[in-house]
């Protein structure tokens, strides 16, 4: 008979435990050991990898989103610059209308106001006759105005600076 190490009891018998036995025992403890800890890295190596797919999903999100809005904001951008221009050149054909009518404006100095209500270059009410036509010529029955230079007056419309149409 082998020389036993020790005695174990199963099941309220008790058996002999072998050096060979409580090697191989102990190797198979400490190989279950060694696959959870490596099941319990792999969990933790997984978790960080969705983690890290996460943000980067959600940074990918975030630089889409920024991407339409840059687009629409360019858009928007561009259509208020085509509708300035627009406005630019009607309010240069009011003033050409404006100095044609034998009415002094200075381009650096002068402003008007041109609404449904009035009519007023400088300062000074243009006459009822003016109005109406530069009034039946320039302005739609959407209530705006137009309204350019260093404006005394309140309004709702176009406002553009003296300096917005000096370089045309």
């Amino acid at each position: 008979m082998k020389k036993t190490d020790s005695l174990k009891k199963n099941n309220g018998q008790h058996f002999r435990v072998t050096p060979d036995k409580k090697a191989a025992l102990n190797e198979d403890v400490v190989a279950k050991n060694m696959q959870a800890v490596n099941n319990k890295t792999q969990q933790r190596n997984l978790a960080a990898n969705s983690e890290v797919i996460k943000r980067k999903i959600a940074a990918e999100a975030r630089k889409a989103e920024n991407e339409l809005r840059k687009a629409k904001l360019d858009q928007q951008n561009k259509r208020h610059n085509e509708q300035r221009k627009a406005a630019a050149d009607q309010m240069l054909k009011i003033v050409e209308d404006i100095k044609a009518s034998s009415v002094a404006f200075d381009m650096d100095k002068s402003w008007f106001a041109l609404d449904s209500k009035r009519f007023v270059v400088d300062g000074r009410d243009m006459t009822e006759l003016l109005h109406k036509s530069f009034k039946e010529k320039y302005l739609t029955n959407n209530g705006m105005g137009y309204y350019l230079g260093n404006v005394k007056l309140d309004g709702r419309g176009i406002f553009l600076s003296n300096k917005d149409l000096a370089s045309r």
